[in-house]
């Protein structure tokens, strides 16, 4: 899956798309879809998080066939959670110090 996520900072962190602008919101969708202008395939998923705007788009046939098998055989892992949670998950596996 190909996956864009873009915020906007204040101060030390994201701010909240709520209080993004109409400008802001479409600015990030455009931004999102010229990222992934060509590569994947629909169907995409495009979502207003409180934090951040995400778009996600299918690999195609040929992008899935070309990732290296032991590339495909990695366990998922969910990152997802609160900046916090994320932050930790990342220093236990050594990404972050």
């Amino acid at each position: 899956m190909w996956h864009v996520s873009l915020s906007r900072p204040e101060g030390l962190g994201p701010r909240p798309t709520g209080t993004w602008t109409r400008q802001e919101r479409n600015e990030a969708s455009r931004v999102a879809h010229r990222l992934l202008a060509d590569v994947g395939q629909d169907p995409e998923r495009a979502d207003f998080y409180p934090m951040s705007f995400q778009l996600r788009r299918c690999l195609t046939d040929g992008e899935l066939a070309s990732l290296d098998p032991a590339w495909c055989a990695l366990p998922a892992l969910d990152e997802g959670g609160t900046p916090e949670e994320v932050r930790a998950l990342l220093m236990e596996m050594g990404v972050i110090e």
